[in-house]
């Protein structure tokens, strides 16, 4: 008698989590092309030249890369939910650091934080909806992608 309602939570807990982990990636896609329009400003303002113009987008994708190799070794000693909120938590640290930042090297440093971020919200968004819906990953791997690509069709 107890277990339809034991599946019954397990099943709304499933769904919730996915809803939560397709909102994450939203707002990721969200951020991912603000930054763009973070950056322009940030070189205008400091009126960076030549080289100094991608320095802070190529740390961005250092750090990706960085977010990409950790990110194995780390879920399997973390959570990967908490990797994700991790990785949401250091994106949005980056954010206040670039908007708070004087100093051309903290936003260097912000930039660095910005691909680590994404990319530990990237790798273990994927990561958990395939160990939430493994039967029907390619699926709600779609639905996720979609939640990234409103979220990208919503930034500025």
């Amino acid at each position: 008698m107890n277990a339809p309602n034991a599946n019954d939570s397990s099943v709304r807990s499933v769904r919730l989590l996915t809803i939560g982990v397709i909102m994450t990636i939203s707002i990721y896609g969200l951020m991912n092309c603000y930054q763009g329009v973070v950056l322009n400003n940030v070189v205008e303002s400091y009126k960076l030249t030549g080289g100094l113009q991608g320095l802070m987008p190529s740390l961005t994708n250092i750090g990706a890369v960085i977010a990409f190799l950790s990110a194995p070794l780390l879920q399997g000693r973390i959570k990967k939910t908490s990797l994700m909120l991790l990785g949401a938590g250091i994106i949005v640290l980056s954010f206040f650091l670039l908007g708070a930042g004087r100093v051309v090297a903290a936003l260097v440093f912000a930039s660095l934080l910005t691909g680590i971020g994404f990319g530990w919200v990237d790798a273990n968004c994927n990561a958990v909806m395939v160990d939430l819906h493994h039967d029907d990953s390619v699926k709600y791997l779609g639905f996720l992608h979609g939640g990234f690509g409103v979220g990208a069709l919503i930034a500025p």
